[in-house]
Order: structure tokens, then sequence, then C-alpha cells
């Protein structure tokens, strides 16, 4: 009875450990065995192993294409930050530009005011 609890507690801890993405444990088994069972293990994994290092390889040009495009993309960004910059700031030259120009404008027009009506009142 005091076995079967044991292992019944042992099925439920490894379908716990499942259910959490844990591995499930190995019974105790003697080195030799253990080391048996990992070398079975490692060559059902080999064949995955290698078709993944396929794929990957396979893959390599398309990463290469993505990188290149990725980096004219960054390239490009970097530029239109530039731009943007520069026509902030022409725009900004023109503003005060503008503004230089008005107030020329006022003391221009205000100096031929002025001279209208020293020329009319002369003595």
């Amino acid at each position: 009875m005091e076995h079967r609890l044991v292992k019944e507690e042992a099925d439920l801890e490894e379908v716990r450990d499942g259910l959490k993405g844990k591995p499930p444990r190995l019974p105790f088994l003697s080195c030799q065995n253990q080391l048996l069972t990992l070398s079975v293990l490692a060559d059902k994994t080999d064949q995955f192993t290698t078709q993944i290092d396929g794929l990957q390889r396979e893959l390599e040009p398309w990463v290469a294409k993505i990188n290149e495009r990725q980096s004219a993309a960054d390239i490009a960004e970097s530029e239109k930050k530039t731009l943007s910059g520069k026509a902030l700031a022409g725009q900004k030259a023109v503003e005060t530009a503008h503004s230089a120009l008005e107030a020329l404008i006022q003391a221009v027009q205000s100096k031929v005011s002025e001279f209208d009506v020293r020329s009319h009142f002369q003595f």
C-alpha cells in the first residue's frame, strides 16, 4: 500500500512538472543505465539538431538581406531626422528674416512719413 502511494505521488509530481514545462524525471537508475538513456535521447535529438542546422543555413541569405534592408532603413531614418532638423532650422530662419523685414519696412515707412511731415512745414 505504501509502495503504491509513493509511486502515485511520483507520478503526480511528474504530471505537475510536465505542466510546468520541466523535463520528465528519469527513474532512479544506475550510472551506466542513466548514461545509456542519455545516449539514446541524444541520438534522437541529433536528427532534429541536424534539421535545424540545415534550415538555419537555408535562411542565412534571407537573414543577410533582412539585415541589409534594416540597415538601409535605419540610415534613411537617420537622414530623415537630419533633414527634418535642417528644414525646421530653415523655417525659423525664414521667420526671423520676415520679422526683420517687417521691422525694416516699418522703419522706412516711419522715416517716409516723418520726411513728408517735415517737407510740408518747411520755414
